[in-house]
Order: structure tokens, then C-alpha cells, then sequence
């Protein structure tokens, strides 16, 4: 059911929902938010079968959603390169109008999808009103946006946008699908890596911890470590965890347990990972020079990942890995993973939730985030 908090409105005389035909979804902003849409998506998909169903997203979004099988279309919005100029972006608009959508649905909060739904000249215009003004008042059926901080997470947001066209709710599992050549890459970049391969590939087996140590004469391990994922970045500095904190953690994942550890990370993290080599005795598995569709294979082959909220973190989670992520002020009710083997670590402020540009106390909720709070929780999984 949709919350107390959420206002429904509908114009009347729009059009009859059989009718849709052609939809545009609009998400451009990041990994999280696309991957966080799919179960809204498949929902979409299967109330209009029959429709075609087009996305405008970002790069990242693009890559993510490239195998997606609910999506027929992907058109990807450039505003910092291809669509940056008045003219390309002019372009770019009368292409989305000539498309003749039926129906327009902004799964982003913001004027910029609004407005894009107006554009596209679709007569049912899908979204969210933050403020009486502007392309607010150009939406058709509209959600006044009103969900508190700290009440409801983003997959039940989406759900509450389509039941404004008659959309039921349906499975709540993110959808990130991987092809036969993805899979490929990560099983040659692993091939390479001495990754104790006896743990049972079918998970019906159960060896215990002594089992495992007595079957390959190594100290006792657990499958739990098999190859542990960290992600120690993450989109601004409010959401990063002290680098000397995840050095903490490879090295004693790798002491403690056998651990095989691969540190990912991207172009503009070189100076965070140096920091944390600096800081580690024990050298790591580094895989940085990879795209996007190879992280997420790589991802895919992780027994468990550590990391900050982050893109991968959503990966992660699409894939049911067991997880341990580390929030700061974001909204961890509206991001976190919600499979059962993810657990959110993070420190209870009483200025929870706030807004992090603005913050006062210099990222207390995550520089101060003790260690073993975070190496509880990996334990915990076991």
C-alpha cells in the first residue's frame, strides 16, 4: 500500500491505460538509482507487455542497464560531453519528441526530468511535485513528495510512481544480467590468481571450517573469505571510511582467515588506494584498469564484499553477494542492500538523517565509524 505520506493525483481525461503503447522512463543520475529502478521496471514490463519501453539515462546508467530485459531502449543523456552545447541539446530534445512517447514516467526527482517528460509531448506525464511552481505543474499524475528522510527505500519509492498508471508491485530483486563474454573476463582474470578453488561449487555441500583445513592442509579458513571484495571509494567525501581503517581490515581478513582480497577501484581513486598500500603489510589483488561491465563480473565471483554506499555496493546487492556497507549521512532506509546477507554499518548521530553538503561536525558519522563495529559485522556473517 502507499504510505500516509504520499498523495496521489491523477488528471482526469487523460487517456485510457490500455492505450499505452510507447513509455519513456527518465533516471539520469547514477548506479544506484538506475540498478534501484529495475524491480519498478519489470513491474512496468509486466503490466504492458506489449509496449515498448525506452530509458534515458547517463553512461553508467547505460552500462548497467545494457543487458536488461524489461528495457528496449536506452538513450544516453551526455550534458557534460555530446549534449553540453545549447544546439546539441536542442537536437537531443526534438529527437525525444519526434519518438511520439504516449506515456512519460520521471523516476528522478528533479525539475530536469519533469521537464523532459513535457518535452517529449506524451499525454500521460508521470512524476513527483517537490514544489508547487515550475514543471511540477506539468505533470499528469504526480505523487506530492513528501516521504520523510529515513522512511522508505527507493525500490518502494518507484512502486509508488507506476501505481499511478495502474502498475502492481512485483518482485523486489534488482536486476543486473551479465553476458556469456562478461562471465569469460572474470574467469581469466581469476584464473591467475591462486584463489583456493576446493570450496563446493554446488552450495548444497556444507564443509565445515575444519574440513576445508584439513582437505587442502592450510590453516582454517571459512568459504565466507574465499575471495573478499572491497570498494574502498565512493561518489563524495561524506561516504568514505578512513583508508587506514580498510588497510586494517585487508590485513587481518588476510592473517586471521587465508582471505583472498581484491581491492577495486577507479581512475580517480589512485591516491586513496596508495594510501591504504601504504598503510597494509599484505598486498591485495588490485583491479582498477577494468570497465564497468567487467566490475560487476568481478563482482559477481566475490564471497563477500566490504565497501562504502557506492555504485558497487548496489552491484553487490544485485547479485545477493553477502555484504557489509558502511553509510555515513546518506539515507541508509532508502539505499541500503536489501537482501538478507547485507548488513549497514554506521554510526547513530543524533543529526540523523541530514543533508552531508551542509554538514557541521566535519563527517563524524563516518571518519569517527569505529573498526571493530565494522569487523563485528564481517564476523557476523560467518
Amino acid at each position: 500500500m502507499v504510505s500516509d505520506s504520499v498523495t496521489i493525483t491523477k488528471r482526469k481525461n487523460i487517456m485510457e491505460y490500455d492505450d499505452i503503447k510507447n513509455i519513456l522512463l527518465v533516471r539520469a543520475d547514477g548506479i544506484g538509482d538506475a540498478l534501484n529502478s529495475t524491480p519498478a521496471i519489470s513491474a512496468l514490463r509486466k503490466t504492458y507487455p506489449n509496449a515498448k519501453i525506452s530509458i534515458i539515462v547517463k553512461q553508467y546508467g547505460a552500462d548497467i542497464l545494457s543487458q536488461n530485459p524489461d528495457i528496449d531502449e536506452i538513450i544516453v543523456y551526455k550534458p557534460n560531453e555530446q549534449h553540453k552545447r545549447l544546439l546539441s541539446k536542442l537536437r537531443f530534445l526534438m529527437e525525444l519528441r519526434s519518438k511520439k512517447y504516449d506515456t512519460a514516467i520521471a523516476l528522478q526527482n528533479s525539475s530536469f526530468c519533469n521537464f523532459i517528460t513535457f518535452i517529449s509531448g506524451a499525454k500521460i506525464r508521470v512524476g513527483r511535485r517537490s514544489e508547487p511552481k515550475g514543471f511540477c505543474n506539468t505533470l499528469t499524475h504526480w505523487i506530492d513528495h513528501s516521504d520523510p528522510k529515513g522512511t522508505k527505500h527507493e525500490i518502494d519509492r518507484n512502486f509508488d510512481l507506476l501505481r499511478l498508471i495502474d502498475v502492481q508491485d512485483g518482485s523486489r530483486n534488482l536486476v543486473l544480467k551479465l553476458s556469456d563474454d562478461e562471465r569469460a573476463f572474470a574467469e581469466e582474470f581469476l584464473s591467475k590468481i591462486p584463489i583456493n578453488l576446493s570450496f563446493p561449487k554446488n552450495k548444497e555441500e556444507k564443509l565445515t571450517p575444519q574440513k576445508i583445513a584439513d582437505k587442502n592442509n592450510t590453516k582454517m579458513t571459512y568459504p565466507l573469505f574465499r575471495l573478499v571484495g572491497i570498494h574502498p571509494g565512493g561518489s563524495s567525501v561524506d561516504k568514505i571510511w578512513l583508508p587506514e581503517n580498510f588497510a586494517w581490515i585487508a590485513d587481518n581478513l588476510i592473517d586471521k582467515f587465508g582471505a583472498k582480497v581484491i581491492l577495486f577501484y577507479g581512475h580517480n581513486e589512485d591516491d586513496l588506494v596508495k594510501t591504504i598500500l601504504s598503510k597494509m603489510k599484505n598486498m591485495p589483488i588490485l583491479a582498477s584498469k577494468i570497465n564497468l561491465r567487467q566490475l560487476c563480473a568481478l563482482i559477481e565471483r566475490c564471497s563477500l564484499f566490504i565497501c562504502n554506499d557506492s555504485g558497487p555496493m548496489h552491484i553487490a546487492s544485485a547479485f545477493k553477494i553477502p555484504t557489509v556497507a558502511i553509510f555515513g549521512s546518506t539515507d541508509y532506509i532508502r539505499w541500503r542492500p536489501q537482501h538478507e546477507k547485507a548488513i549497514v554499518v554506521r554510526k547513530d548521530m543524533d543529526c540523523f538523517p541530514c543533508s552531508a553538503h551542509k554538514c557541521k561536525k566535519n563527517y563524524e558519522c563516518t571518519k569517527t565509524l569505529p573498526i571493530h563495529q565494522v569487523w563485528d559485522a564481517i564476523i557476523g556473517l560467518i
